[in-house]
C-alpha cells in the first residue's frame, strides 16, 4: 500500500470476506483498516455526512474534484462522518442521477463533467458515491455565475477552481497559473508522447481529411 502511495498511484482498498463478521465486528475491521492505511480524503476522494442542502455547494465540489490532479476518478461518499466514523442518514435532499444529470445540464458548464452515482449498501447503511469519471477535458468552469445561497457566495464565470490534497480551492481564489497551465497542455494532448497522439489522431479517422483527385495523393 505505501510503496503504491510512494510512486504516486491512487489507492483504493477493497476489504473482503465482510459477510462472514457480525456488524460490530464489521465497523471493528475497518476502523482498523481505515487507521493502519490512512484513508482520509485527499486529492480523488471526499466524505460527505449527509446530501447537499445547498445544490452551489454540490457544483463547487464537482468542478474541484473534476479539475483535479488524481490520476484515477474522483469519489465523493455521501452518508459517511469521517471525524466520528460512522455513517449517517441520506434521505434528505438526495438526489437520483436524473436530478443529478438536470443539474449538471443547467449549471452552465463549459463541458459537462462525466458524473454518475453509485448506492451501496455497507453493514446494513446506505450510501452514496459520486463517480466524477478522469477525462482529458480540464479545464471544467462555469459559463455563467452560480449563487451558494446558504455561505451567500458566488462561483465565479470563468474561474478554474481545483482540489490540493483534501482541500478545494476557496470560492473567491483559483487554481494556480502552473495548475491551469497543466490543464490545458493536458486538454490539447501535449502531454502524451508522440506515439499515444499518433494512436488518437488514427482511432478519429472521421476528422482525416484526404486530397483524391483520380488517385489517393495525401491524407491528414
Amino acid at each position: 500500500h505505501e510503496w503504491i502511495k510512494h510512486y504516486g498511484y491512487d489507492v483504493i482498498v477493497v476489504a473482503t470476506k465482510s459477510d462472514k463478521l457480525s456488524n460490530n465486528a464489521l465497523a471493528k475491521s475497518k476502523k482498523i483498516i481505515k487507521e493502519t492505511l490512512n484513508l482520509t480524503e485527499n486529492d480523488f476522494l471526499d466524505f460527505k455526512q449527509e446530501w447537499y442542502k445547498d445544490t452551489g455547494c454540490l457544483i463547487l465540489d464537482v468542478l474541484c474534484m473534476a479539475n483535479s490532479d488524481a490520476k484515477s476518478d474522483r469519489y465523493i461518499v455521501i452518508g459517511y462522518n469521517e471525524a466520528e466514523k460512522i455513517f449517517s442518514d441520506i434521505s434528505s435532499n438526495r438526489l437520483n442521477q436524473d436530478n443529478l444529470c438536470n443539474l449538471l445540464s443547467t449549471s452552465n458548464f463549459n463541458r459537462i463533467p462525466q458524473v454518475y452515482i453509485k448506492t451501496l449498501n455497507v453493514a446494513g447503511k446506505i450510501i452514496d458515491i459520486l463517480v466524477i469519471k478522469k477525462t482529458n477535458y480540464r479545464p471544467y468552469f462555469l459559463l455563467k455565475d452560480k449563487q451558494i445561497k446558504t455561505k451567500h457566495q458566488i462561483i465565479r464565470a470563468g474561474v478554474i477552481y481545483t482540489r490540493n490534497g483534501s482541500v478545494n480551492t476557496p470560492v473567491d481564489q483559483s487554481a494556480t497559473e502552473a495548475q491551469i497551465a497543466e490543464m490545458w497542455r493536458e486538454r490539447f494532448g501535449l502531454l502524451l508522447s508522440p506515439r499515444e497522439r499518433l494512436e488518437i489522431y488514427v482511432q478519429v479517422y472521421g476528422n482525416w481529411s484526404c486530397n483524391y483527385d483520380g488517385e489517393w495523393k495525401s491524407c491528414v
